[in-house]
């Protein structure tokens, strides 16, 4: 599972031949409008990464819901006249948006209705988000150029509102389908981690015909792509995943608390802890992290993936040895070193299953 948190960009690096600016694109789910091209600015590296902003403030706009927010600082605490006037303004601005028929409805209701029902539409937990979506990961195969697509989690499910367009690229990286819905954003980096590198590159119109020669490339073996057996990953839905799969400190009869109960192991991407790392599994990889000191570089990692059997040296010292608990397809595995929230710094291994679907009980095994 691949994280925008990893703070090391190109301009960590000695070379000065870096762009200062890139292409992505934003494909609109209408077949008539045609696909946009957007500059984006590189200075923000990954840290203030300038597609994954941008996406965000741009589905935050377009959410009614969300644009209209910023007008109600707290409605309980306005005035009889401010809150009749917001009440005006409210009903105009969704009257404009509604269906024939509906508006006369609209007209009709009471403004404490109008109010009441927009306060719960903007009650906490209501906000859109960025879904990040991973069509490639970096891997020598496709010289460590990663793409990955942005689209609003909270996309009204709209038939009209399909993306076809973002579905075919899709599918033509190798994943399975999933409908799609609203804009959304395509934009590649390049992500090396031997050579501290992270910078965003050129992703353009061309790009998005699901026969291009990058998804020709993703789809072979070593390509970054997927396997045709699972849609793509998610990866602003694995924290939500790893969160809700953390074990829970349950209470013992006397009073006490019992030690942490481990979930069993399944492909449903559930979170399992060791004292030495966590991991988790879907149908056709296998994930394992490990916690690393601030400031540990690439080049004090050392892996040795095989298909039967794994090795990783961490700043000298192996942390993980043995029999795997499944054989894995060893050009599209990989992994990536990047900052943790406690300053410590996090190592993740990514293993393709060479056998989709089956169950590993353990990361390595007797």
């Amino acid at each position: 599972t691949r994280r925008h948190t990893r703070r090391h960009t190109s301009t960590d690096t000695h070379c000065c031949t870096m762009p200062a600016s890139f292409l992505y694109v934003r494909i609109p789910p209408q077949l008539s409008e045609a696909v946009e091209e957007i500059k984006g600015d590189t200075s923000g590296g990954l840290t203030d990464d300038f597609v994954i902003t941008n996406a965000r403030k741009y589905f935050a706009k377009s959410a009614d819901k969300e644009a209209l927010a910023s007008q109600i600082p707290d409605i309980d605490k306005l005035e009889d006249s401010q809150k009749k006037q917001l009440a005006s303004q409210l009903r105009e601005q969704i009257k404009g948006q509604a269906a024939p028929g509906v508006a006369d409805n609209l007209a009709n209701l009471s403004d404490d209705v109008i109010l009441s029902m927009y306060k719960a539409s903007t009650a906490p937990g209501a906000s859109n988000s960025c879904e990040i979506i991973a069509l490639t990961v970096p891997t020598e195969g496709n010289q460590r150029k990663a793409v990955s697509m942005y689209a609003n989690n909270n996309a009204k499910e709209d038939p009209s509102q399909q993306n076809l367009r973002a579905m075919a690229l899709m599918q033509g990286c190798g994943h399975q389908n999933r409908t799609l819905y609203g804009d959304v954003f395509v934009a590649r980096c390049h992500d090396d981690e031997m050579k501290d590198i992270w910078t965003r590159v050129d992703f353009t119109k061309e790009d998005i015909s699901p026969e291009s020669e990058w998804c020709r490339s993703a789809r072979a073996s070593g390509g970054g792509g997927g396997t045709g057996s699972s849609s793509a990953h998610s990866l602003s839905n694995s924290m939500t995943k790893t969160l809700g799969g953390m074990p829970q400190m349950v209470s013992s009869a006397d009073g006490g608390a019992a030690a942490s109960q481990q979930p069993s192991p399944s492909m449903d991407g559930t979170e399992i802890r060791t004292d030495e790392y966590a991991w988790s599994q879907t149908d056709d990889e296998v994930e394992v992290k490990f916690t690393a000191p601030a400031g540990t570089k690439g080049k004090q990692v050392k892996i040795k993936f095989q298909r039967k059997s794994i090795e990783v040296k961490l700043l000298d010292k192996t942390v993980l040895e043995g029999k795997l608990g499944g054989t894995i397809i060893v050009d599209d595995s990989t992994y990536t070193l990047q900052d943790a929230s406690d300053n410590n710094r996090e190592l993740c291994l990514t293993m393709a299953k060479d056998s989709p679907g089956s169950l590993w009980l353990g990361v390595v095994v007797p």
